[in-house]
């Protein structure tokens, strides 16, 4: 019997709004769908859900993806409408009410993709085609999982403006009416919201104890963990192994994405989870147990069926290019000993083990203690109260809201679609973007090319010769900026602005001396007593802010009057003017090797420091997981033992986005997030994390210098390592970040009560730190090493071109000489002189070559 709450959804639903309704676990969200749908039996209603799990539960309900014809997400609007089947068309057109079930993992992007469909198969002029929509979920509950392949980061779909036009009523279900285990099920949506109270996380401790029930399937935080268990527990097991080796074709980087494995490794006995949706009945998550074995592939028992199971193709598909880039062939099946907690969302498990070690994510403890039946089956290991994170402010707003008002006439709800909205693509004309932890080379020239776009360290020296040694006239200065040739609209641009100027020369010479006098002052504030390299920072912090000042502005518009300024040639002659007041006072080098006290980076440094430092930790932590992997490949067991503590150890360095947000160098968050593309695929370090590598920073900056490369020569990048390696005070921030960690985190998984063992298993573990903090330092220092080899080949570059111009030139005044003696064929030197033209390419060397023309002429 429904109770006040679900009676008035009901009515509200039966009146033909759209709706969403929420409510945490044991409100009666399902009970209240298996309602509606008998008082609407005279109306064509569609129940589906998120996941095939989900949708099992109803009479002829079936997965939103499929209804809808929505696929996997590899397609674009417009290339959906074109293949979906007619089958489809025809489910759409005929239904008059929509339910969607668990829709909290609905992203953002498949929902404003099912409205598109449903818009465009029913009636183009109303959203979702004039359908009643219902939706059911909890978004306490994890969000949906992005996809980085497929250019989807998981936003919620209340996110979405298309939500808000057409699922604009909220109901909320508050009455927990599920009377078995009320305490666990107050404390499943306590924990879910992130606020778990004294009676919470005391039930949490004391659930940590060995269960009665056999069989349990455990809970992680990570796949690595997940993969891990089930390789051990599948080698504990009797009997001969069989592995299947998948058919594949396509680039590692989009293979390592797969579901499926590439060796699929069972015994006969072993719990498996199907992966794919096969049938109404045989949906992805759904639990088996291997029956037989045989070279033609696994028999498996789900249920109450036996299946022998064909191999089945799970491929990648790259949309800018509309090709299919990977593909392999396995049986669709992983091993089930143990799960993450996003493979077990909709799941009822019996007997469950959670193991909280590497839980942070919003919500995911509240869902994986939400899978057992009861407290009888569950065991809680590793529990800590920051495992229970609080969603994002955005989540908490949406479900305390109450919706906009009902309207009699429904008018709330069919609302007329705007044409002029904009129709989002999700898939730009670019190549697919893989996630970082798929990348298994070392920092590459894109890290390079990424890490450069950051802001730079401005604590470095900076190189202000230019060529010219002394303070030049105002207007030689101006003359300096003019394009000798122009060829390009923008050259001839800038020389008309020039003729311009030069026409108010009074104003180009007020101008320059009211420029002189702020960067004068700028110099005398900061560098008069002292030219550290602090001060110089202070000096150019100053400097940029009054280049972006209105001060500055007006000071450009004051020069051009009533013409366009052109800022481009306003901030080359301010540059010009700073690098000559200047030049005399650059910080040597030798006064570079400084302590990392004395070193100053600007905030603007902090996206470069945090995005490298993400790099390095992503990158041995990719390492050390394919040793583990390989190691349960070849061997079904691990060997290298330290490479997995390694990973366990470098999971504690990471945060999730939601936490990253909150960081106090919020400078470092903005830049990176600027790069996270929609994936969000870079990894996000602590607080304290980025605290050690922005002490490293500190460190290896003044070793890289001339002075340092004239004393080492070629061993002067081993010198820096070797240098930073030994840095007492950088080696003890490390091993802060690992103080307060659980001793559990430095055992190996040993069951033994053996002391000298416990004791073994800890000394290895803090091995593990000492390698790693040479692991992670070592690639850190990788990136900068390749950032000052570009600078130094460009800088010899340029050293070698300018020797080779003065060599030319030298030519060409001797040459022009005999002909002028009559010594040289005039018609060979001047075709010399052409092509002498067209190599000496920048403005100063082609004004010499004109002269030399003009006088040769």
């Amino acid at each position: 019997m429904l109770n006040y709450e679900q009676s008035q959804a009901l009515e509200f639903i039966k009146s033909g709004h759209s709706c969403v309704v929420l409510g945490q676990a044991g409100t009666g969200k399902s009970y209240l769908i298996k309602e509606t749908l008998k008082k609407l039996n005279n109306k064509n209603v569609s129940v589906t859900a998120s996941t095939g799990l989900a949708a099992r539960q109803f009479t002829g309900a079936t997965t939103i993806h499929h209804w809808a014809g929505l696929m996997d997400g590899r397609f674009e609007n417009q290339h959906l409408l074109r293949i979906i089947s007619e089958e489809t068309r025809n489910r759409i057109k005929t239904c008059n009410i929509l339910i969607i079930d668990e829709i909290s993992m609905i992203s953002r992007k498949v929902f404003e993709q099912l409205e598109f469909i449903c818009r465009s198969v029913k009636d183009p002029s109303l959203y979702f085609g004039g359908l009643q929509v219902v939706c059911v979920g909890d978004f306490f509950q994890l969000p949906p999982v992005p996809n980085d392949i497929y250019r989807d980061p998981g936003d919620h779909a209340f996110a979405s403006d298309t939500w808000r036009k057409t699922v604009p009523h909220i109901i909320t279900l508050k009455t927990v009416i599920r009377q078995s285990d009320k305490d666990l099920i107050l404390a499943i949506n306590e924990l879910e919201r992130g606020v778990p109270s004294h009676q919470t996380n005391q039930l949490m401790l004391a659930l940590e104890r060995p269960l009665s029930r056999n069989n349990p399937c455990v809970l992680f935080g990570t796949n690595f963990e997940v993969d891990c268990f089930n390789m051990t527990e599948l080698h504990k097991m009797q009997g001969e192994s069989t592995s299947y080796v998948a058919e594949e074709e396509g680039e590692q980087k989009y293979l390592r994405k797969m579901n499926a494995n590439k060796v699929l490794l069972l015994k006969e006995g072993a719990p498996v989870m199907l992966i794919r949706n096969l049938s109404d009945t045989l949906v992805n998550g759904l639990l088996g147990t291997v029956f037989k074995l045989e070279d033609d592939g696994p028999t498996v028992k789900f249920e109450d069926k036996i299946i022998k199971l064909s191999k089945v193709t799970f491929s990648v598909y790259d949309p800018s290019q509309c090709i299919t880039v990977a593909e392999r062939k396995q049986y669709p099946i992983c091993l089930a000993f143990a799960m993450t907690v996003h493979k077990s969302q909709g799941l009822t498990l019996p007997c469950v083990i959670v193991d909280c070690k590497n839980i942070f994510q919003a919500g995911q403890i509240g869902v994986a203690v939400g899978r057992s039946t009861d407290r009888e089956g569950l065991c809680i290991k590793n529990y800590d109260p920051k495992c229970s994170k609080q969603h994002p402010q955005a989540v908490n707003d949406y479900c305390a809201s109450s919706g906009a008002p009902a309207l009699e006439d429904l008018s709330c709800c069919r609302k007329v679609f705007e044409d002029d909205i904009f129709e989002e693509e999700f898939f730009p004309t670019c190549d697919i973007y893989v996630a970082e932890n798929s990348d298994e080379s070392d920092f590459d020239e894109d890290d390079i090319k990424m890490m450069e776009e950051l802001e730079r360290v401005e604590s470095t020296s900076t190189n202000t010769s230019d060529g010219q040694g002394h303070q030049q006239d105002t207007r030689r200065l101006l003359n300096e900026m003019r394009a000798p040739y122009p060829l390009s609209d923008k050259q001839k641009g800038l020389n008309a602005d020039i003729d311009y100027i030069e026409g108010k020369f009074h104003l180009f010479v007020d101008f320059v001396k009211i420029l002189s006098q702020k960067i004068e002052l700028m110099k005398n504030e900061h560098c008069s007593t002292s030219q550290t390299v602090k001060n110089w920072n202070s000096f150019y912090s100053s400097y940029h802010t009054f280049m972006q000042s209105p001060e500055y502005n007006a000071l450009c518009k004051s020069l051009f009057q009533s013409r366009n300024v052109n800022y481009l040639l306003c901030g080359s002659i301010a540059t010009a003017v700073r690098k000559n007041i200047i030049t005399s006072q650059t910080p040597k080098e030798s006064d570079q090797l400084k302590t990392s006290c004395d070193i100053c980076i600007s905030d603007f440094a902090h996206g470069k420091i945090r995005y490298v430092g993400g790099r390095a930790v992503a990158k041995v932590k990719y390492h050390n997981t394919n040793l583990v992997r390989n190691d349960l490949r070849n061997f079904g067991q691990i060997y290298n033992q330290q490479a997995k503590v390694k990973v366990s150890l470098l999971q504690t360095t990471i945060v999730s986005q939601a936490d990253v947000e909150c960081s106090k160098y919020s400078r470092s968050i903005i830049d990176v997030k600027r790069k996270q593309n929609l994936s969000c695929g870079l990894t996000n370090i602590s607080d304290n994390t980025f605290e050690f590598f922005l002490e490293l920073e500190k460190i290896r900056i003044p070793l890289y210098s001339e002075d340092q490369l004239r004393i080492h020569g070629q061993n002067m990048l081993q010198h820096i390592h070797s240098t930073v390696l030994k840095n007492e005070k950088l080696f003890s921030l490390w091993t802060s970040l690992f103080s307060k960690l659980q001793t559990s985190m430095f055992t190996l998984d040993s069951d033994s009560d053996d002391c000298s063992l416990i004791v073994s298993d800890m000394i290895d573990g803090a091995s593990a730190i000492v390698c790693l903090f040479e692991d992670i330092v070592q690639s850190y220092l990788r990136v900068t090493d390749s950032e000052y080899r570009k600078k130094l080949l460009e800088d010899i570059g340029q050293k070698k071109s300018m020797e080779l111009r003065k060599k030319l030139l030298s030519i060409l005044v001797r040459l022009l000489h005999s002909c002028l003696n009559g010594r040289a064929d005039p018609p060979w030197v001047f075709d010399f002189l052409l092509a002498a033209f067209d190599f000496l390419e920048t403005k100063f060397w082609q004004r010499v070559m004109l002269f030399v023309a003009v006088q040769y002429c």
